[in-house]
């Protein structure tokens, strides 16, 4: 089989160059036996329709099923497998855990990495802000490393992946074969956006300066503001509510968001529109 390439910034594929052109496949809500794609059936619907449209890439963010891959290969599409593990809980407290994930992880990867569709593997994803300052970015890090290196030991020749996000861009990825990185900020999902916005579209320019703030006030509590300022877009600075993330068990972290009713909660040029 050919095993895609690094050739600089981009990926090639049998000595040929392969331009990402993808769409995400998932999630999917788990079926009466638990299996989290559609039926063989749609897929191969739906994997005709994109091969028709010019997609050459999915993405998965669960491990698929082999019939998946093979329905890939065979209307020419290439699959990121996604290995999700449970990033969104203080996964570092459970040294028991942690071992799951990484023999999971590797054991995958061995599996699928023979197939002709897979073109790489994302080994983890958007690990949460506030679990990365519980830990610390130096233990996350550390830990991110360690993974790829057991799924590089699984299968050499397969490509890794990391996929980031903005609020943890500071995380030292470097390790991994190929960066990968959703774009969305969060402010997209602010409360009180502009009602013209849609997930996922935020007025923003190249002006926007956004100070993140955590701050430990307990044992157990980490607490989260941010000041947002974007002379090209806002009318003036912004400052969202407080957020308070309590520890509650061993090792997980819920949110609970205290809102102020004050009007600097509300974006500036909303605020004026009113």
């Amino acid at each position: 089989m050919t095993h895609a390439r690094v050739s600089g910034k981009f990926l090639t594929v049998g000595g040929e160059r392969h331009l990402v052109r993808g769409v995400a496949y998932g999630t999917f809500a788990p079926d009466q036996d638990g299996v989290q794609f559609p039926p063989a059936e749609r897929i191969a619907q739906d994997f005709g329709l994109m091969a028709a449209s010019g997609i050459n890439t999915v993405r998965t963010y669960t491990p698929p099923p082999v019939h998946l891959l093979d329905e890939a290969a065979r209307h020419g599409l290439r699959v990121m497998i996604g290995l999700p593990w449970s990033q969104h809980i203080a996964f570092l407290s459970d040294r028991d855990l942690v071992r799951r994930i990484r023999r999971e992880t590797a054991q995958h990867v061995r599996e699928m990495a023979a197939h002709p569709a897979a073109l790489l593997f994302a080994v983890g994803n958007e690990i949460p802000p506030s679990v990365v300052r519980w830990h610390g970015a130096p233990r996350v890090e550390d830990f991110l490393r360690a993974i790829y290196l057991d799924a590089k030991a699984a299968s050499p020749e397969s490509l890794l992946t990391y996929v980031n996000y903005p609020p943890t861009e500071y995380l030292d990825t470097e390790c991994f074969d190929v960066t990968s990185f959703n774009g969305e900020s969060w402010l997209a999902n602010a409360t009180d956006k502009p009602a013209a916005s849609s997930r996922g579209v935020w007025p923003t320019s190249d002006m926007l300066h956004v100070a993140e703030r955590w701050r430990r006030t307990g044992a157990g509590t980490l607490e989260y503001e941010a000041t947002v300022d974007d002379p090209a877009m806002l009318t003036g600075q912004w400052k969202t509510p407080k957020i308070v993330f309590k520890r509650q068990t061993r090792n997980r972290i819920d949110v609970g968001k205290c809102f102020v009713d004050d009007p600097t909660t509300v974006p500036p040029k909303v605020a004026a529109a009113r």
